[in-house]
């Protein structure tokens, strides 16, 4: 989860007035694992609002600071960003070189987001000159190449060869939303599909709205305001809930293949359960996902104009070959072939104990 370091930082972070300590304080009490992606240009902007013999030093003792109190109140592991989208910022772009160099240096973890090795953009230089100090790129997933010169399963190619992690980027095409289906597929069989090899999918979120919260049809307001904060309440939302959905896809697929691995250490038959997830996987329409999609936009079933006003009926889907019905199918399939491992795992292990009881008679 990404996390922009709110509010007056001073050189002693207040804490108790920090969204950061909500989001980490969400993610213990509701257990859930993974890492917090801090972007950290805040912090970069206080220190250098100091003298430039004593900015290094500051910036030490507030990632300090901030190391220490994680250690202490047990939060999740904390990942540095520094400025955000920095090529589309290039006057940052010095300023987020330092930063970088200096986080390395305190023995962080870095990351960026629309960095990569190669840029469409006119920075090479200066992406040469900080790109191997990145340890986590997070790069905007489309299929037209955008911004960079290789292309995403090059991109994966070459996160593999670096031992470097490759997240996704606002695949979910910010600018429209509700996406329920694209939000399903995006963080569930997008990485047991194209996306296999990448270790994340980063979607931005807004602590806002700009016209009704109650509504995620009028508008491109993002009305994502989880976890509550203050005065704002936070809540279920439409894009959220195919988040979700998603997320328990990828828990069934998981937990498939880990049946399938302690299958094979008994040597149950779990060729049904191989062939089951092969089928599924190369199911996707990706062809047709390339000719309608510049990232994962969703499509009505049909379009049109008329006395000036434009219409739409119909379904508005991934373009990928699936039906909305089709993730709910596949996940029961999955549940079965689960059980039926399951069942033959423990009739396996109910026999080695029969046989080890024999043994000691």
């Amino acid at each position: 989860m990404f996390v922009r370091f709110p509010g007056e930082v001073g050189l002693k972070i207040n804490f108790e007035q920090s969204l950061l300590s909500v989001v980490a304080e969400s993610f213990l009490r509701h257990k859930i694992p993974g890492r917090i992606f801090l972007l950290s240009e805040g912090i970069m902007d206080k220190a250098r609002s100091l003298p430039p013999g004593d900015q290094a030093a500051a910036y030490a003792k507030l990632i300090k600071q901030l190391e220490q109190h994680g250690e202490v109140k047990k939060w999740p592991k904390l990942v540095y960003n520094s400025y955000d989208e920095v090529l589309s910022n290039p006057w940052r772009l010095q300023d987020f070189i330092a930063e970088v160099r200096q986080q390395k240096k305190l023995g962080l973890t870095t990351a960026n987001d629309h960095i990569w090795y190669k840029t469409a953009r006119p920075f090479q230089k200066e992406v040469d000159e900080i790109a191997d100090m990145i340890d986590i790129f997070i790069v905007r997933f489309n299929t037209r190449k955008l911004w960079y010169v290789d292309s995403w399963e090059n991109m994966l190619a070459e996160a593999k060869r670096r031992n470097v992690e490759l997240i996704a980027y606002n695949s979910n095409n910010a600018l429209t939303c509700s996406k329920p289906a694209a939000m399903r597929f995006i963080t569930g069989w997008f990485f047991r599909s194209i996306g296999n090899g990448a270790s994340g999918q980063l979607i931005w979120t807004y602590h806002f709205a700009h016209s009704s919260p109650l509504n995620d049809l009028d508008g491109t307001d993002f009305c994502y305001m989880i976890p509550p904060h203050g005065q704002r309440k936070g809540g279920p939302i439409l894009d959220y809930v195919g988040f979700r959905e998603g997320v328990d896809d990828l828990r069934y697929i998981i937990t498939l293949e880990n049946r399938i691995e302690q299958a094979k250490q008994h040597k149950a038959d779990s060729a049904a359960a191989k062939q089951l997830l092969e089928t599924l996987s190369n199911s996707f329409d990706f062809e047709l996902f390339r000719t309608k999609s510049v990232y994962f936009d969703s499509l009505w079933d049909k379009t049109w104009e008329a006395d000036g006003k434009r219409y739409a009926s119909g379904r508005f889907n991934l373009p990928n070959g699936w039906d909305f019905e089709d993730y709910d199918l596949a996940r029961r399939k999955i549940a079965a072939e689960i059980l039926n491992l399951e069942k033959q795992l423990s009739v396996e292990t109910d026999s080695t104990a029969e046989a080890g009881d024999v043994r000691e008679k």
